[in-house]
């Protein structure tokens, strides 16, 4: 299932940055060049491509600072 969830952030981070060079280990902000803005983007297109809601208090960097944070937390969240 991660190869799956990491395919669709792939793809939703190259709508927002389309030169980003994506790997598991990529971290939002010293690789892919995030902002807050482009944080808060993401997090809307997370919410819509895998029918989840994020809650405010789960905003941080232990879920949202690398791809594979992010992989781990929509899998957690998919799962129960």
């Amino acid at each position: 299932m991660s190869n799956d969830i990491f395919s669709k952030l792939e793809v939703i981070i190259k709508e927002v940055n389309p030169s980003a060079v994506i790997t598991m280990e990529s971290e939002l902000r010293e690789d892919l060049n995030f902002d807050s803005l482009d944080n808060m983007s993401l997090l809307f297109e997370i919410e819509k491509a895998f029918d989840i809601k994020i809650s405010d208090p789960d905003v941080t960097d232990d879920n949202f600072s690398s791809i594979k944070k992010m992989v781990s937390y929509i899998e957690r969240r998919l799962n129960g």
